[in-house]
Protein backbone atom coordinates (compact mmCIF):
# COMPACT_ATOMS: atom_id res chain seq x y z
CA UNK A 1 0.00 0.00 0.00
CA UNK A 2 1.21 3.48 -0.89
CA UNK A 3 1.99 5.81 1.99
CA UNK A 4 1.80 9.05 -0.08
CA UNK A 5 -1.29 10.68 -1.58
CA UNK A 6 -0.16 13.09 -4.34
CA UNK A 7 -1.99 16.37 -4.99
CA UNK A 8 -1.10 18.91 -7.70
CA UNK A 9 -2.50 22.45 -7.60
CA UNK A 10 -2.45 25.23 -10.21
CA UNK A 11 -1.34 22.96 -13.08
CA UNK A 12 -3.62 24.22 -15.87
CA UNK A 13 -5.58 26.93 -14.06
CA UNK A 14 -5.46 29.05 -10.92
CA UNK A 15 -6.68 27.11 -7.86
CA UNK A 16 -7.11 23.92 -9.89
CA UNK A 17 -6.76 20.74 -7.79
CA UNK A 18 -5.78 17.33 -9.13
CA UNK A 19 -5.65 14.47 -6.61
CA UNK A 20 -3.55 11.51 -7.72
CA UNK A 21 -6.27 8.96 -6.93
CA UNK A 22 -9.96 9.06 -6.08
CA UNK A 23 -9.61 6.10 -3.68
CA UNK A 24 -6.63 5.83 -1.33
CA UNK A 25 -6.04 2.93 1.07
CA UNK A 26 -3.51 2.65 3.87
CA UNK A 27 -2.95 0.82 7.14
CA UNK A 28 -0.88 3.53 8.85
CA UNK A 29 -0.13 7.26 8.94
CA UNK A 30 0.51 8.73 5.51
CA UNK A 31 1.63 11.88 3.68
CA UNK A 32 -0.42 14.20 1.49
CA UNK A 33 2.18 15.60 -0.92
CA UNK A 34 1.04 18.94 -2.36
CA UNK A 35 2.91 20.07 -5.47
CA UNK A 36 2.28 23.66 -6.56
CA UNK A 37 2.72 23.98 -10.33
CA UNK A 38 1.69 27.66 -10.40
CA UNK A 39 1.52 30.73 -8.20
CA UNK A 40 1.66 30.71 -4.41
CA UNK A 41 -1.61 29.43 -2.95
CA UNK A 42 -3.30 28.76 0.36
CA UNK A 43 -4.43 25.14 0.72
CA UNK A 44 -6.79 23.72 3.31
CA UNK A 45 -7.01 19.97 4.14
CA UNK A 46 -9.89 18.52 6.13
CA UNK A 47 -11.34 15.11 7.04
CA UNK A 48 -15.02 14.27 7.22
CA UNK A 49 -16.59 12.99 10.45
CA UNK A 50 -16.08 9.29 9.66
CA UNK A 51 -12.40 9.67 8.75
CA UNK A 52 -11.64 12.06 11.62
CA UNK A 53 -12.51 9.28 14.10
CA UNK A 54 -9.41 7.39 12.95
CA UNK A 55 -7.11 10.13 11.62
CA UNK A 56 -6.05 13.75 12.13
CA UNK A 57 -4.31 16.37 9.99
CA UNK A 58 -1.00 17.53 11.46
CA UNK A 59 -0.42 21.29 11.52
CA UNK A 60 -4.03 22.39 11.72
CA UNK A 61 -5.01 21.94 8.06
CA UNK A 62 -4.18 25.39 6.61
CA UNK A 63 -0.98 25.77 4.58
CA UNK A 64 0.65 28.34 2.35
CA UNK A 65 2.37 26.60 -0.57
CA UNK A 66 4.79 28.78 -2.51
CA UNK A 67 5.09 28.71 -6.29
CA UNK A 68 6.95 25.64 -7.55
CA UNK A 69 7.19 24.17 -4.03
CA UNK A 70 6.28 20.73 -2.76
CA UNK A 71 4.65 20.70 0.68
CA UNK A 72 4.17 17.51 2.68
CA UNK A 73 1.40 17.17 5.28
CA UNK A 74 1.28 14.21 7.60
CA UNK A 75 -2.06 12.53 8.29
CA UNK A 76 -1.72 10.69 11.60
CA UNK A 77 -3.72 7.45 11.87
CA UNK A 78 -4.96 5.74 15.02
CA UNK A 79 -4.76 2.02 14.21
CA UNK A 80 -7.10 1.20 17.08
CA UNK A 81 -9.92 2.93 15.18
CA UNK A 82 -9.39 0.92 11.97
CA UNK A 83 -11.00 -0.14 9.76
CA UNK A 84 -12.80 2.99 8.59
CA UNK A 85 -13.51 4.86 5.38
CA UNK A 86 -14.10 8.59 4.92
CA UNK A 87 -13.35 11.59 2.77
CA UNK A 88 -10.31 13.85 2.65
CA UNK A 89 -11.02 17.30 1.17
CA UNK A 90 -8.51 19.62 -0.49
CA UNK A 91 -9.64 23.26 -0.79
CA UNK A 92 -7.94 26.20 -2.55
CA UNK A 93 -8.87 29.83 -3.24
CA UNK A 94 -10.49 30.19 0.20
CA UNK A 95 -13.22 27.73 -0.77
CA UNK A 96 -13.41 28.59 -4.49
CA UNK A 97 -12.20 25.13 -5.55
CA UNK A 98 -12.63 21.81 -3.76
CA UNK A 99 -11.63 18.17 -4.50
CA UNK A 100 -12.07 14.96 -2.56
CA UNK A 101 -10.46 11.54 -2.17
CA UNK A 102 -12.04 8.53 -0.50
CA UNK A 103 -9.60 7.27 2.14
CA UNK A 104 -9.81 3.78 3.63
CA UNK A 105 -7.81 2.98 6.73
CA UNK A 106 -7.52 -0.78 6.89
CA UNK A 107 -6.53 -2.94 9.82
CA UNK A 108 -2.86 -3.64 10.40
CA UNK A 109 -1.78 -6.30 7.91
CA UNK A 110 -0.73 -9.73 9.25
CA UNK A 111 2.91 -10.51 9.94
CA UNK A 112 5.03 -11.50 6.96
CA UNK A 113 4.97 -15.14 7.99
CA UNK A 114 1.86 -16.59 6.39
CA UNK A 115 -0.35 -18.78 8.50
CA UNK A 116 -0.76 -22.30 7.21
CA UNK A 117 -4.33 -23.53 7.28
CA UNK A 118 -4.55 -27.11 8.55
CA UNK A 119 -7.65 -29.13 7.79
CA UNK A 120 -9.03 -30.47 11.09
CA UNK A 121 -10.07 -33.66 9.29
CA UNK A 122 -6.38 -34.62 9.07
CA UNK A 123 -6.44 -35.53 12.77
CA UNK A 124 -9.41 -37.90 12.41
CA UNK A 125 -8.89 -41.41 10.93
CA UNK A 126 -10.82 -41.78 7.68
CA UNK A 127 -13.24 -44.62 7.07
CA UNK A 128 -11.36 -47.75 6.03
CA UNK A 129 -8.11 -46.50 7.54
CA UNK A 130 -6.79 -47.73 10.83
CA UNK A 131 -4.79 -45.51 13.07
CA UNK A 132 -1.44 -47.00 13.94
CA UNK A 133 -1.29 -48.37 17.48
CA UNK A 134 0.78 -46.45 19.97
CA UNK A 135 3.93 -48.23 21.04
CA UNK A 136 3.83 -49.26 24.68
CA UNK A 137 6.54 -47.73 26.82
CA UNK A 138 9.30 -50.13 27.66
CA UNK A 139 9.65 -51.16 31.29
CA UNK A 140 12.60 -49.55 33.07
CA UNK A 141 14.50 -50.17 36.26
CA UNK A 142 14.99 -47.58 39.02
CA UNK A 143 17.91 -45.94 37.18
CA UNK A 144 15.94 -45.34 33.98
CA UNK A 145 17.53 -48.19 32.02
CA UNK A 146 15.31 -50.66 30.07
CA UNK A 147 14.49 -53.78 32.12
CA UNK A 148 14.34 -56.14 29.09
CA UNK A 149 18.09 -56.91 28.89
CA UNK A 150 18.29 -57.41 32.68
CA UNK A 151 15.34 -59.82 32.65
CA UNK A 152 16.78 -61.74 29.70
CA UNK A 153 20.10 -62.11 31.53
CA UNK A 154 18.37 -63.26 34.71
CA UNK A 155 16.23 -65.72 32.74
CA UNK A 156 19.29 -67.11 30.96
CA UNK A 157 21.02 -67.75 34.31
CA UNK A 158 17.83 -69.36 35.65
CA UNK A 159 17.44 -71.65 32.62
CA UNK A 160 21.07 -72.75 32.82
CA UNK A 161 20.67 -73.40 36.54
CA UNK A 162 17.50 -75.44 35.91
CA UNK A 163 19.22 -77.44 33.18
CA UNK A 164 22.13 -78.15 35.53
CA UNK A 165 19.78 -79.37 38.29
CA UNK A 166 17.87 -81.62 35.85
CA UNK A 167 21.13 -83.02 34.50
CA UNK A 168 22.44 -83.77 38.00
CA UNK A 169 19.17 -85.37 39.12
CA UNK A 170 18.46 -87.31 35.92
CA UNK A 171 22.12 -87.77 35.02
CA UNK A 172 21.16 -87.23 31.41
CA UNK A 173 22.58 -84.49 29.19
CA UNK A 174 19.61 -84.89 26.83
CA UNK A 175 17.13 -84.16 29.65
CA UNK A 176 19.06 -81.03 30.69
CA UNK A 177 19.25 -79.74 27.11
CA UNK A 178 15.53 -80.46 26.62
CA UNK A 179 14.58 -78.53 29.77
CA UNK A 180 16.82 -75.62 28.71
CA UNK A 181 15.25 -75.48 25.24
CA UNK A 182 11.67 -75.63 26.55
CA UNK A 183 12.37 -72.99 29.25
CA UNK A 184 14.08 -70.74 26.71
CA UNK A 185 11.14 -71.06 24.30
CA UNK A 186 8.62 -70.21 27.04
CA UNK A 187 10.70 -67.22 28.19
CA UNK A 188 11.16 -65.91 24.65
CA UNK A 189 7.42 -66.22 23.98
CA UNK A 190 6.63 -64.30 27.16
CA UNK A 191 9.02 -61.44 26.39
CA UNK A 192 7.88 -61.16 22.77
CA UNK A 193 4.24 -60.99 23.81
CA UNK A 194 5.06 -58.26 26.38
CA UNK A 195 7.14 -56.30 23.88
CA UNK A 196 10.14 -56.22 26.18
CA UNK A 197 12.61 -57.40 23.56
Amino acid sequence: MSQTLPVVINRDAVHEIAIGTEAFETDRSFIVEIENAGQATHVHLSLDDDLSRAASVDGGGNYFVEAGAVYRVRISVDREAAPTTGRLSVVTGYGARRAHAAVTISETPPTKEPRVAVDERLGVPQRGQRSSPRPRPRARDGRGRPRGPLLVGALAVGVLGLALVVWLVAESVAAGVGVAVVAGFVAASYFLSEGSL
